[in-house]
């Protein structure tokens, strides 16, 4: 069967087939790929096979000039390369893909190409990003079952195909064998693939009922540290497609929602500058489509919140770095963003990046000490407006709600990739337990919900869904009484 790639022309975009040499019938009868190297090609020689080439191509026939004879053939130069040229154009191999990644293939462009191709980019479908392919598809295919049953399965659950979960074990083994195997490349090609593999690893939890992603992660850190730490990274590239930079993204995004005590380790002694390059400020990363200025403070943020859960700070000095942050906060520049960026478009992406920045606002009041926040609130100009008697740390925790709800209705329905938006909501979903309302709070469920719904939505969101609907039911409103396990999304 021939390759998917060569009956569709969307798949069609690499390079040419590879062509067989027609001076080499033996090594097609032993399936020996000729590399044409002159006088005998390395894998004859290797394999002790009787080298043709030379039949065609006379010792010393590289030195001739076009136009000159070859000494003893009474050949042009040009002759025997035209010899072979009109020859290669008989014979053409071309390697199938295997059965797997033709499926899979076929199911993206059934079910997941349409919507994909409307926020991004479609794969490569190179043959050496097959087994990883073929992965995230048995995770989509999973997670499509999961929510049209409402929950995660566990693996091995009756509702799916026991032949999902075998394809699922398979390619899982396959994976971990990946990263075995490039953990002893030294190469910076190994390194990359090390980490990318790790990452794949993690994505694949994220559909099953499992804590395996902590694992994973500790891991792919701990990795890190025993090949040189981060400079070994950043020297190694600093490109949007660099693996560490999305392994960073999951790993910080998602202390955001766990335990001080009990955040993911690894990445706390990275300086403000080395984030910056592994994160990359020109690459629109979908499920944090925001400028990375503000993901930085984000970081800072959370760092802090476990800073204070295991030191004791001043609070002059808490107050000190408090007003540092917020001063950064002020001068990120949206609308240059905006405009550089591709994303969705110069509007949707100033609206989203306004939102989040408000959201980080609001998780700053939601998460670091009432009394350092009030103090806070209490010098900003604002403050002089508020009402005698009214709490100004309540006062700035219900106009940052109020604003982050406003621009959630007004951005939500019309982005390409709803997702976008989950953390904005996911914080905001924590602030109208204390100063929000019933519709607020069924709002922010109906917008996660229906994005996780989607086939190409952000599916471990789930998680953090379920914790708020518990969150709400027990009429608690602090974040750590949300999230008082890792929840990741």
């Amino acid at each position: 069967m021939w390759p998917l790639a060569l009956d569709n022309p969307t798949l069609a975009n690499d390079s040419a087939p590879p062509v067989a040499n027609p001076s080499k019938p033996k090594k097609r009868a032993r399936r020996v790929k000729c590399d044409e190297a002159t006088p005998i090609c390395r894998r004859c020689l290797t394999g002790q096979f009787s080298c043709r080439y030379g039949a065609l191509i006379p010792l010393g026939a590289a030195k001739h000039q076009f136009g000159e004879p070859i000494e003893g053939h009474g050949m042009d130069l040009r002759d025997v390369r035209r010899q072979q040229s009109c020859e290669k154009r008989i014979f053409v191999e071309v390697e199938p893909f295997s059965w797997d990644y033709q499926q899979a293939i076929r199911f993206y462009f059934e079910f997941i190409g349409p919507i994909r191709g409307k926020v991004g980019r479609h794969p490569s479908f190179l043959p050496t990003s097959a087994e990883r392919f073929i992965m995230l598809v048995i995770n989509t295919q999973v997670g499509n079952i999961a929510k049209k049953l409402g929950r995660n399965l566990p693996f091995g659950d009756s509702a799916a195909p026991s032949t999902l979960w075998g394809s699922y074990a398979r390619y899982h083994h396959k994976i971990l064998k990946l990263v075995n195997h490039y953990i002893r490349d030294e190469t910076p090609l190994g390194k990359a693939n090390t980490i990318n593999y790790i990452a794949l690893l993690i994505i694949a939890d994220y559909s099953l009922e499992s804590k395996m992603w902590r694992t994973h992660t500790d891991g792919g850190f701990a990795y890190l540290e025993s090949i040189g730490g981060v400079q070994t990274m950043i020297d190694l590239s600093t490109g949007p497609r660099h693996p560490f930079s999305k392994f960073l993204r999951y790993s910080l995004a998602h202390n955001m929602t766990i335990p001080a005590l009990d955040h993911v380790r690894g990445s706390e002694h990275y300086t403000d500058e080395q984030l910056a390059l592994l994160l990359y400020e020109d690459f629109f990363y979908e499920e944090q489509p925001y400028p990375v200025p503000l993901m930085i403070i984000e970081i800072s943020l959370t760092r802090l919140r476990n800073q204070l859960a295991t030191t004791t700070i001043s609070s002059d000095d808490l107050a000190g770095v408090i007003s540092d942050l917020f001063k950064r906060l002020e001068k990120v520049d949206i609308d240059g963003w905006a405009q550089k960026i591709d994303g969705f478009g110069p509007a949707i992406n100033q609206a989203l990046a306004e939102l989040n920045r408000d959201a980080i606002w609001l998780y700053a009041m939601l998460t670091l000490p009432r009394a350092a926040m009030r103090r806070w609130a209490s010098e900003q100009p604002q403050a002089q407006y508020v009402a005698t008697g009214v709490d100004p740390y309540n006062y700035f925790r219900s106009l940052y709600t109020s604003r982050l709800l406003a621009a959630l209705r007004l951005t939500h329905p019309a982005l390409p990739y709803p997702s976008a938006a989950n953390q904005a909501l996911v914080i905001a979903g924590v602030a109208v337990a204390s100063c929000g309302s019933k519709e607020d709070q069924e709002f922010v469920d109906r917008c996660l919900y229906s994005n996780w719904l989607r086939p190409i939505g952000n599916g471990q969101v789930i998680h953090r869904l379920w914790k708020l609907r518990e969150f709400w039911a027990s009429g608690k409103t602090g974040w750590d009484d949300c999230f008082y396990e890792p929840t990741p999304g």
